[in-house]
């Protein structure tokens, strides 16, 4: 059974510059944005029983633009989701698959959008 989530993207009207303190993440200065509730990053999750680890794979839908994800981008979202897999105590492997319906690397915030959408997949589990 599929399992989707969708979180808005957003855009920097501020943009903080570092920051203070590497380990508490401290930024420099304060960030301003602006949640754009209509573009919005959706992610579906299903485990699989023949997977033998978690696997990404681009959302295909009609009305989404799917994400090309470079091999570190895969492993960051990947590694991720081990983080929510501990944190929501889930087993087993899952297949996952992200789609914007906006072009990404266009300035919005489609990573965050990603992750925000993969957090509510793996809390709904």
């Amino acid at each position: 059974m599929w399992i989707e989530a969708s979180a808005p993207s957003n855009i920097a009207l501020i943009k903080y510059m570092g920051k203070t303190d590497a380990v508490s993440n401290k930024p420099t200065n304060v960030s301003i944005s602006y949640t754009l509730d209509e573009l919005k990053t959706y992610v579906r999750m299903e485990q699989a029983e023949s997977l033998t680890e978690d696997v990404w794979a681009p959302f295909v839908r009609a009305d989404l633009m799917p994400i090309q994800l470079s091999e570190k981008g895969t492993k960051k979202f990947l590694n991720f989701f081990q983080l929510l897999k501990k944190e929501f105590r889930l087993k087993g492997f899952y297949k996952i698959e992200s789609a914007n319906n906006f072009p990404s690397d266009c300035g919005l915030a489609s990573s965050a959008s990603s992750f925000a959408a993969l957090t509510r997949c793996a809390h709904e589990v």
